[in-house]
């Protein structure tokens, strides 16, 4: 490959074709976030290991055992979204468009799919929060909704500030 055409791979690269909106980092992203992935992971595994030792041999503190997989899913996420805005390879080179969609498609699901969790806490006398010394499966998937909307918030908001230092 000669220097002219790997100078013209690398432009296309970074400015990309267009309708092309594919996420594109660079290698030292690539890695950071590699071990982040693998490092959340780690984390929801021990965490849904911990919550089902709890709750099998202890106090099961959730009407049921799946839900709280969910929640501490999505509270990983929002842990994996941190560490990659520390470590700045939340965002890759072509810019924050795609991270900006997918921050809107999360808070837009997670808004509608509130509504089913959230309207019965405003209907409901009691019983709603917890159910014979339990928490409902409708609480946790309310709460598991609002960190979801939150990660949404925490994305759009970090774009604003990345895109903000970029133009200076």
């Amino acid at each position: 490959m000669s220097l002219k055409s790997f100078d013209k791979f690398c432009e296309d690269m970074i400015l990309g074709k267009g309708g092309s909106e594919k996420e594109i980092f660079d290698e030292r992203q690539n890695q950071v976030r590699t071990k982040l992935t693998i490092e959340a992971l780690v984390v929801y595994i021990a965490s849904v290991l911990v919550n089902s030792f709890i709750m099998e041999m202890f106090y099961q503190w959730c009407e049921s055992f799946c839900i709280p997989m969910v929640l501490l899913a999505a509270i990983c996420y929002l842990y994996w979204i941190v560490r990659n805005a520390v470590k700045g390879s939340l965002f890759g080179v072509k810019g924050t468009r795609s991270a900006k969609y997918t921050a809107f498609i999360l808070m837009l699901e997670s808004f509608l799919f509130a509504f089913k969790y959230i309207f019965p806490i405003l209907e409901s006398e009691q019983g709603y929060f917890f159910s014979e010394g339990k928490a409902t499966n409708d609480f946790i998937c309310a709460i598991t909704f609002v960190v979801i909307f939150i990660s949404g918030i925490m994305i759009f908001a970090l774009a604003k500030k990345y895109d903000k230092k970029m133009q200076e």
